[in-house]
């Protein structure tokens, strides 16, 4: 029940931001951008080994040495197709 109510909360939430981002269309740019920024450097910093152990993170079987060799790589790939 609880659930349904919520549901019912967010949608409402939904239609009510619709006017007010249309009066503010800049700082809803601003914030997806910084939003989509921090988000990214989040999962940046988390590639790394050290910053794992730091967070103590249990290493998994798909943890890279080297991350970002590995994501250079990747990416490196993908342009060239």
């Amino acid at each position: 029940k609880l659930q349904k109510y919520g549901q019912y909360f967010f949608r409402g939430l939904s239609i009510v931001m619709v006017p007010i981002a249309a009066f503010v269309p800049s700082g809803l740019a601003l914030y997806w951008v910084s939003s989509s920024a921090f988000g990214l450097a989040q999962n940046l910093l988390l590639l790394s080994p050290k910053v794992r152990r730091l967070a103590k993170i249990p290493k998994v079987n798909s943890e890279h040495d080297q991350p970002y060799r590995h994501l250079y790589g990747k990416i490196k790939e993908r342009i060239g197709k």
